[in-house]
């Protein structure tokens, strides 16, 4: 175990090194930009950052960080990076954790060097965004509930942690509830103890969910946006979903549609660009102009019914009527689309289930670093550190032979997502427990992203080392049988 120990941390420090050296932290779209819009509003001791669009669990916990890294002036970036990059490097060493007191400790190295190498994981703490974070506290939550399982004292403060850790977790990205209830019926169900214990157990891990999800909305949502309301952004996300799964929303779909082109093609003037200008506004859940604007606005005469071809955030709608009205709005137009060819729907969310799956992103947006091919490299100095220009780099000090390995590293390592199907038959027919648990877990997030959302590496990745943890395993048992079916062969006579 020390051998394994020993390598997984010098292969960790010289992966997660090369990455580190190759690739800054920086500031690549709006929903980044939203998260750091948060985080410098804590800074200025302004606790009210709850709002309607953007999520607040990661500002709320890196904001510290971030704040005694800005003491040493402009490399605030990279030390923030330092910090990003080791908390997430604690996934793999868990992940071996758990799995040597399942298996054999080769099988866990081998499960623990999958998750480490994940394509995924190894970027996800270069961007300003929770993903990195989701994914170690839902790790965490797992080996605090597998030490708590089999613990004898302090079980309870091991189901407390585990509820506190997925309770940050949903605050950084809401759409994570549904799994956290997974979590705890596997924690109701699994082991032979009494019934009462389980639901002790069970309730308490999910009273603390529910204690950090209800004390964020009591003391910081609901005084900064006065309504109860989590977010009004699901909708558009909705509606995108449907329009990209090639359903038409067209004015035949229903009264709500025409309402919504209706309005499409009223002109307006107060159609501002969603940058850190319009950030404070999503604390307003109703119209963000006057009484007298948004009469104004309704009463104009439509220039034309539009033909939509692509989804984007409705900037004028926003504005006069408000982010809930409109989301309530955009929820009806996407459910009289689905209306209007049901099969279109399930067709699409079949395909999205499997591209999520394999994690082929080649048909939807990505968040994903930038290759060798989409920078220019100027001022190239000491072992060919560069600056580097482009894909939202300002010539940022980067390693251009780190960034050239990683471009062509990347596409072929990720090829191995594709054994992800295969994995969850495994998990399902031959696994433990957690296996199954991890199977559940995968299948139910890429359904429900299926659905409401769009297959987007930036969405799903957060349960990158779920599935790294089933292929992993899979590999495991695959090396296992290669090994003794050679034994075997070699021990036999002749």
């Amino acid at each position: 175990m020390r051998r394994h120990l020993f390598l997984l941390l010098v292969l960790t420090v010289l992966v997660r090194g090369w990455l580190y050296f190759s690739y800054p932290l920086r500031v690549s779209d709006d929903n980044q930009a939203g998260q750091l819009y948060l985080v410098d509003q804590l800074l200025e001791g302004n606790l009210l950052i709850g709002n309607l669009r953007f999520q607040t669990g990661y500002p709320l916990l890196i904001a510290p960080v971030i704040g005694a890294a800005r003491l040493f002036g402009n490399i605030d970036g990279r030390l923030v990076l330092i910090v990003q990059i080791a908390v997430s490097s604690l996934i793999p060493f868990m992940v071996y954790d758990l799995m040597r007191v399942r298996f054999s400790p080769r099988a866990a190295l081998i499960v623990a060097l999958t998750v480490l190498l994940d394509p995924f994981g190894l970027q996800a703490p270069h961007y300003w965004l929770p993903e990195w974070l989701i994914a170690f506290l839902l790790v965490l939550a797992l080996w605090l509930i597998d030490h708590a399982l089999k613990a004898t004292r302090r079980r309870t403060m091991l189901f407390g942690l585990s509820g506190l850790a997925l309770g940050f977790a949903g605050l950084a990205r809401f759409n994570f509830l549904p799994l956290i209830l997974l979590i705890g019926a596997y924690v109701l169900l699994t082991g032979r103890a009494a019934w009462r214990e389980r639901l002790s157990r069970t309730g308490t891990m999910l009273g603390i969910v529910g204690g950090v999800i209800a004390l964020y909305v009591v003391s910081i949502h609901y005084p900064s946006t006065g309504t109860w309301t989590l977010n009004c952004i699901g909708g558009v996300s909705l509606l995108e979903s449907v329009h990209e799964k090639g359903q038409p929303i067209r004015a035949e779909n229903g009264e709500r549609t025409r309402e919504y082109l209706r309005l499409l093609s009223i002109p307006s003037t107060a159609d501002l660009p969603f940058t850190a200008a319009t950030y404070p506004l999503w604390r307003i859940p109703g119209t963000w102009v006057t009484d007298a604007e948004r009469t104004s606005f309704l009463a104009r005469e439509p220039v034309n019914v539009p033909v939509v071809t692509s989804i984007v955030f409705p900037g004028s709608l926003y504005f006069h009527l408000g982010p809930c009205a409109v989301d309530d709005l955009l929820q009806d137009v996407a459910l009289e689309a689905i209306a209007a060819d049901p099969l279109q729907f399930m067709r699409g969310i079949a395909d999205w289930t499997w591209r999520i799956l394999v994690q082929d992103s080649s048909k939807g947006r990505t968040l994903l670093l930038p290759t060798y091919e989409q920078l220019r490299f100027e001022s190239v100095g000491f072992l060919n550190f560069a600056r580097a220009t482009g894909q939202d780099f300002t010539g940022e000090l980067v390693w251009e032979p780190g960034i050239r390995a990683f471009s062509h590293l990347y596409p072929l390592w990720n090829l191995i997502k594709w054994l992800t199907p295969l994995a969850l038959v495994f998990a399902f027919w031959k696994g433990d427990d957690l296996a199954r648990l991890t199977g559940v877990l995968i299948l139910a997030q890429a359904v429900t992203l299926a659905v409401v959302d769009l297959p987007e590496p930036r969405i799903y990745g957060a349960a990158y080392p779920l599935y790294s943890f089933l292929i992993g395993l899979l590999l495991a048992r695959m090396a296992e049988y290669g090994t003794s079916l050679l034994t075997r062969r070699r021990s036999t006579p002749g």
